[in-house]
């Protein structure tokens, strides 16, 4: 670990490392003190578990270290065998955007000895202050904080991930902001990666609620879409979080806000003109798709009065999303939301029918032989209502256990995982223009694509026995995706 000359955490190069007798876990172990973590222990082991689990965990560890050594914890020593590797990583938090500026606010006024004395700032060392992953995300968060008038830089608006040094001072409103919601936790002793360290936002009032969905939106989109979709999706039994019936007066109106979002498992955004002409609804935007980090869908965005040309000048990441339209009404886009949240209970009918299409799924004989049974398998879409679609792309997730003979013309097929069980992926992405009353057929003997299946005894006994479905997904270019499942039993006659 020694040879590599860099931090076995964060890789800055050329720390300051001392081997220890390393008897106290498994492997050599060192003390590195690194201008980015701080100082700490750790052996070799340890620091290539940390390392398995991929950079996202890596910046947090790296971060509590930081935090650790910047409030004069005693010097971290982590471990596997006395379990407090397994202890940090349980405990590693996920914080918004408006969270982590509170962290970095907080960690500046701890090494600011009076008001007004100016703050070495290292963008290239400082990032772990703020929970950051790197220099353009701490970049982010004290243009934040400059903005909000918190801070002060003699950089200030050429401030970016390339500066080299500068000095940040906490502003008078910054130190009454630090008085008021994080002096005394910090005086009792906690310090940001603790459980009961608040960031201002998580009072006792509201620790209790967690929420199905916030939405994002702006003031003037209130009447005509806010509210009557708020209202749909609580009819439905989802807890929503809508600031007009959270937020009440006397309230400090960013923690609030601040712990919905952090509270919710999934963030709709109504994206209209009044949303991208406001700054307040794109720091909501901004925590959304923090939360996104890990890699798991958050934000479900509405196009309210759009055009795609406007969501591609705001946001080419946004763009690119399956997106609902409050052009299909209020109580259609709510079961196209609800339908679209993979955590939340929704229908699981072997063959799911929107309102929008219908799903027709059936097969074919092709051979019987004895025990051995050849079927074409048959996957069509109607539409019902409009608008036209185009540009659609269809997803089936095949059982590997159920043989497929011949497959024809998908636009693609992979092996994938899902649950727990091997599926294999079959994609057709069609450019035919589909209106109100047609009929598509995606699979079919001797049709655009072609899909044949194999059962006999065995596999007849498997499905007979057990619950095995074809999963398929459909993505239009104007709606959010819909999924559904059809069950083996329905697709033989064994």
């Amino acid at each position: 670990m020694t040879d590599n000359l860099s931090c076995p955490i964060c890789k800055l190069e050329s720390p300051e490392f001392q081997i220890t007798d390393g008897t106290g876990d498994y492997g050599e172990e060192i003390i590195c003190n690194c201008a980015r973590c701080g100082k700490f222990l750790i052996s070799k082991t340890t620091a290539a578990e940390i390392n398995k689990k991929g950079i996202d965990v890596r910046t947090k560890v790296s971060s509590w270290l930081r935090m650790q050594n910047e409030f004069q914890k005693p010097m971290p020593k982590i471990k596997i065998n006395d379990g407090t590797l397994a202890e940090i990583l349980k405990n590693l938090p996920s914080y918004t955007p408006f969270q982590k500026q509170s962290i970095l606010l907080n960690a500046l006024a701890n090494k600011s000895e009076y008001p007004g004395k100016p703050i070495l700032f290292i963008p290239r060392f400082d990032y772990p202050l703020a929970w950051a992953i790197n220099e353009d995300e701490l970049v982010f968060h004290t243009k934040s904080l400059l903005e909000r008038n918190l801070i002060d830089s003699t950089e200030n608006n050429e401030l970016n991930k390339y500066t080299l040094t500068t000095d940040i001072i906490v502003t008078v409103h910054g130190w009454d902001y630090f008085q008021k919601h994080l002096s005394k936790q910090v005086s009792s002793g906690n310090i940001p990666w603790e459980p009961n360290f608040q960031h201002g936002s998580l009072d006792a009032e509201t620790q209790e609620s967690h929420w199905d969905v916030f939405i994002s939106h702006a003031s003037e989109d209130k009447k005509d879409v806010v509210e009557p979709l708020a209202k749909e999706l609580r009819s439905r039994n989802l807890k929503v979080w809508y600031d007009k019936w959270v937020l009440k007066i006397g309230d400090r109106l960013l923690e609030k806000i601040d712990h919905g979002l952090l509270q919710s498992r999934y963030g709709i955004v109504v994206l209209s003109p009044n949303f991208l002409r406001k700054d307040w609804p794109k720091n909501e935007l901004d925590g959304l798709i923090q939360k996104e980090v890990g890699g798991r869908k958050v934000i479900l965005p509405i196009w309210h009065n759009l055009r795609r040309s406007e969501i591609i000048s705001y946001s080419p990441i946004l763009a690119g999303r399956l997106a609902g339209s409050t052009e299909t009404g209020i109580k259609a886009l709510a079961e196209e939301l609800i339908e679209a949240m993979e955590d939340l209970p929704i229908q699981t009918e072997e063959v799911v029918i929107s309102k929008s299409f219908d799903i027709n799924a059936s097969f074919k004989n092709v051979r019987i032989t004895g025990d051995l049974h050849r079927y074409s398998f048959i996957f069509g879409i109607t539409l019902n209502t409009p608008p036209a679609k185009k540009n659609f792309l269809v997803r089936l997730y095949w059982p590997a256990f159920i043989r497929v003979t011949m497959n024809r013309d998908f636009t693609n097929s992979r092996t994938v995982i899902r649950d727990g069980n091997d599926f294999t992926e079959y994609s057709y992405q069609s450019e035919q223009r589909l209106y109100p009353g047609d009929t598509f057929e995606v699979v079919s003997p001797k049709g655009r694509t072609e899909l044949e299946y194999e059962f006999d005894h065995n596999i007849w006994s498997k499905v007979e026995h057990g619950k095995h479905e074809i999963l398929w997904e459909i993505y239009f270019e104007d709606q959010l995706p819909v999924k559904g499942s059809i069950n083996f039993k329905q697709l033989n006659i064994f």
